[in-house]
């Protein structure tokens, strides 16, 4: 029996050379003279049961499909071979057709994009800060250690001075205890050094001052100078015992 007739003996147009088979991909309807028409189904269809059908939501396939696995999802999204197909989620991209994983964007970037097509929408970090891969807001980005800033794309600064900060996150930088001091900014650790005998640290804790006359410090580990006793007078500056004050 003839599938179809559409008077010639060669294939590749639709119907067979031997006018048996409707070719994979083709729908042939008979015309007058009882002759065959075929056309290929569209980009974006395949072919089922002699009829074109459209191709999930999402996806689309080459012009003479003839299965609906011929559909793939677009890039920007995920999904089987003639599945159902799904944005990539905020934080993801994917650059090009097929049922590959939407990929994340690196660690220090972020998107807000859904459905994207390629890297170009992950935006850095603002300097000093950092975020996990696939990250999907500005919120993600944190600020590193020897830096203070609230999570976000505001912007970090490093710790003055007198302080540190071990941790990255939005806590703040932690300021050198009474009696220690640091001069080095963007400390990552506890750089915090001692003040002498005879000295203190400056309110900011950035230097250590000699104590004045009439007061003294006699260990290195106490916090701040101590007056002489009522009564007594030392005119010596760092004085580091007590026996420098006099009556």
């Amino acid at each position: 029996d003839e599938g179809c007739d559409d008077g010639n003996t060669i294939d590749g147009d639709g119907c067979s050379s031997n006018c048996v088979l409707i070719e994979p991909g083709w729908v042939c309807v008979t015309m007058t003279c009882q002759l065959t028409r075929c056309t290929k189904c569209a980009t974006g269809q395949y072919e089922r049961f002699g009829q074109c059908e459209d191709c999930p939501a999402d996806s689309h396939s080459p012009v003479g499909s003839a299965g609906k696995l011929s559909c793939m999802c677009n890039a920007g999204s995920t999904g089987p071979d003639g599945g159902a197909c799904s944005h990539c989620l905020a934080g993801k991209f994917k650059d090009a057709a097929g049922s590959d994983l939407c990929s994340n964007c690196e660690a220090g970037t972020y998107s807000i994009a859904v459905g994207a097509t390629g890297d170009d929408t992950c935006d850095m970090c603002p300097a000093s800060s950092y975020s996990s891969a696939g990250s999907s807001a500005g919120t993600a980005c944190q600020c590193n250690m020897g830096y203070e800033g609230p999570n976000g794309i505001a912007g970090c600064s490093f710790c003055a001075a007198g302080s540190y900060k071990t941790q990255p996150g939005p806590v703040g930088c932690t300021q050198c205890k009474s009696g220690t001091f640091s001069a080095q900014t963007g400390a990552t650790s506890n750089v915090c050094t001692d003040c002498g005998a005879g000295s203190y640290s400056s309110t900011d804790r950035r230097f250590c001052t000699q104590c004045e006359a009439g007061k003294y410090k006699e260990s290195a580990q106490s916090g701040g100078c101590v007056d002489c006793g009522v009564g007594k007078y030392s005119a010596v500056l760092a004085a580091t015992t007590e026996i420098a004050c006099l009556v």
